[in-house]
C-alpha cells in the first residue's frame, strides 16, 4: 500500500498497513501517539560511521542553481548564517520550537517534538556548509551509483565551496 507522507502516521494509527517507513518528526509523533508500536532499529547512524568513518550524515540540503549562485554569492553566506542561527535556536529553545513546528498539534505531540530536538540522537540537526562534508555527500553519490540510482557521479558544482562567512 502507498500513500503520502503525511498519510503514513495514519495508517499506522488504524493498524492499516503492515509497516510504514518513517522520517522525522513523523516517527517521533507516531510514538508519541502510540508508544506499544513495534519499531526496527536499522542502526542507520552505526551503519554510516562504518561506511564512511563520519557521524556526519548529509540529509537535507539547500539547493539553487549554479547561475544563482554565482549572481548572489554575498547572500549565500546570510542564508547559510540564518540557517545556522535558527538550528541554534530551535536547539537551545526546544519547547519554542515545537510549538512553532506543531502549532495546531496536542500538548503531548509538541512535548514529544520538544524531546527529540533536547535529545537530536534521531533528529540529527547539524548543520554544516556541504564543503565541510563534502566526502560525506560524495559517500552518498557512490551509494547511489552501486545500486544503479546514480548513472555517475554528479556535477561537482552540487557542492558548494564559496565563501560562506
Amino acid at each position: 500500500m502507498n500513500t503520502a507522507t503525511p498519510g503514513l502516521v495514519g495508517y499506522a494509527l488504524a493498524d492499516r498497513a503492515t509497516a510504514v517507513q518513517l522520517w522525522e518528526p513523523a516517527y517521533t509523533t507516531l510514538r508519541a501517539k502510540k508508544p506499544d508500536i513495534r519499531t526496527i532499529d536499522l542502526k542507520i547512524a552505526e551503519s554510516w560511521q562504518k561506511a564512511t568513518g563520519s557521524k556526519n550524515i548529509p540529509y537535507l540540503g539547500v539547493a539553487a542553481h549554479t547561475d544563482w549562485a554565482e549572481k548572489n554569492k554575498a547572500l549565500i553566506p546570510k542564508l547559510y548564517a540564518a540557517y545556522k542561527e535558527a538550528g541554534a535556536w530551535a536547539t537551545a529553545h526546544p519547547d519554542e520550537a515545537a510549538r512553532l513546528i506543531l502549532p495546531k498539534g496536542t500538548d503531548d505531540d509538541r512535548k514529544a517534538i520538544a524531546d527529540l530536538i533536547r535529545a537530536n540522537d534521531r533528529l540529527g540537526m547539524n548543520i554544516r556548509a556541504a564543503v565541510e562534508i563534502k566526502k560525506e555527500i560524495k559517500s552518498v553519490y557512490d551509494a547511489g551509483k552501486s545500486i544503479g540510482f546514480l548513472p555517475s557521479d554528479p556535477s561537482t558544482a552540487t557542492i558548494y565551496d564559496g565563501p560562506m562567512q
